[in-house]
């Protein structure tokens, strides 16, 4: 589980390893986007997760976190605290446009292909 407050963000890693890291040595964050295709029984469908890529002291953490989580109050911390964010498919925008998670799923589903194009996926 991802924990984060006004000063910090850990988390257990795979490796469950414990990590920590304070908010003001963050240099940089870029957020993207992933489809993960998923069988639910019959049904299959895409599940999409926002990616965080923080840079801490010349150090890349990825983290992957799931659509159902309402982003909003951790971009609204990011912000306040002035750290630098890259957003090209501006995921904060959609976050704040639908806080419900199935109307921000469909809004996802008939866009991700425009998403793609940003991040140059293949």
């Amino acid at each position: 589980l991802l924990y984060v407050d006004s000063q910090k963000i850990e988390y257990d890693n795979i490796f469950h390893d414990h990590v920590l890291f304070q908010l003001q040595d963050i240099d940089e964050i870029t957020i993207g986007l992933v489809a993960v295709f998923k069988m639910v029984g019959i049904f299959s469908e895409y599940i999409y997760r926002t990616t965080l890529k923080i840079r801490v002291n010349d150090q890349i953490i990825d983290l992957k976190l799931e659509n159902n989580d309402d982003l909003s109050p951790f971009f609204d911390l990011l912000n306040k605290n002035k750290i630098k964010i890259n957003d090209p498919a501006n995921i904060i925008g959609i976050y704040r446009q639908y806080p419900d998670n199935l109307l921000r799923h469909r809004y996802l589903q008939r866009q991700y292909k425009r998403f793609k194009k940003l991040y140059n996926f293949k």
